[in-house]
């Protein structure tokens, strides 16, 4: 199995040693300063991790990543992660039952679904997590009201939509309320800009590491505002031509956001709030 476990740090003999099972990794060296990678080839700096052991074993491991140690999976040359101090990654520990407990940290401005900052004007980035109970939920709701008969079909508008709030919520750009529409942009994305969608890719620039099922998809973004604005019109355009939407829905005025579509049910009012 697995470990993560702290290296001592420099100068310093091996102390107690502070290891927990992880669950997820996902770095990003594209992301700027939150996304690097160290000078070593496998050193990274996470734009999430998530981690679970005993609440003692979670508790102490948390303590010392947060002071700055590294810590290392799969050995002496394995992979070292390490926590930048004063960036604001946000941390949390969820105790579970019989004396368990889960630790996770992970980057804001780059993994939040809705960030707390203001819109970059040049591009749209981040890295997208979906996680898998939320489709599993919206799948569920999507074939029992009809609106899907097979369940990829369901699944990948699910993941559409949580998608489509995702690059809505980083640009200016209004994007159309329906699911047909979201599937569409999804495509696109995945097209042109090869955001990936797996949770599993490992590359120099983008890796993603799982232990269990906890995300459904994983894209990363790093678009400019331009290309997403081409592609939008693209995508409108063929919603048009194919009849899912009209031109005078798509010149009607709303807010930046994706508006609240009946059919999506609460999963899209839960995502995008209300018009």
């Amino acid at each position: 199995m697995n470990r993560l476990e702290l290296r001592p740090r420099p100068g310093q003999r091996a102390g107690r040693a502070f290891s927990v099972a992880p669950f997820a990794i996902v770095t990003a060296a594209s992301m700027g300063s939150w996304g690097f990678r160290g000078q070593a080839e496998r050193d990274y700096r996470p734009v999430y991790l998530s981690y679970a052991g005993t609440v003692a074993e979670v508790r102490a491991f948390t303590a010392n990543l947060r002071s700055g140690r590294v810590a290392v999976m799969g050995g002496p040359s394995g992979l070292s992660l390490s926590i930048p101090r004063g960036q604001g990654f946000r941390w949390k520990i969820e105790e579970r039952a019989e004396g368990a407990a889960i630790g996770t940290v992970y980057c804001p401005p780059v993994i939040d679904r809705v960030p707390a900052f203001a819109i970059d004007p040049d591009w749209v980035t981040g890295v997208c997590l979906v996680p898998r109970w939320w489709v599993d939920r919206e799948v569920a709701r999507l074939l029992d009201r009809g609106e899907y008969d097979r369940q990829a079909d369901a699944e990948h508008a699910a993941v559409s939509l949580y998608l489509a709030s995702f690059v809505s919520s980083r640009s200016t750009f209004p994007v159309y309320p329906g699911l047909e529409f979201y599937r569409g942009l999804r495509i696109e994305l995945e097209n042109r800009f090869e955001i990936s969608g797996s949770c599993s890719v490992w590359d120099s620039a983008f890796r993603v590491w799982t232990a269990g099922p906890l995300f459904k998809y994983v894209a990363r973004l790093r678009i400019t505002t331009e290309q997403l604005g081409e592609l939008l019109a693209d995508v409108t355009q063929a919603a048009v031509e194919q009849g899912t939407v009209t031109r005078v829905e798509i010149a009607k005025p709303r807010e930046r956001r994706v508006l609240p579509l009946p059919e999506c049910g609460s999963g899209q009012i839960e995502l995008f709030g209300t018009a």
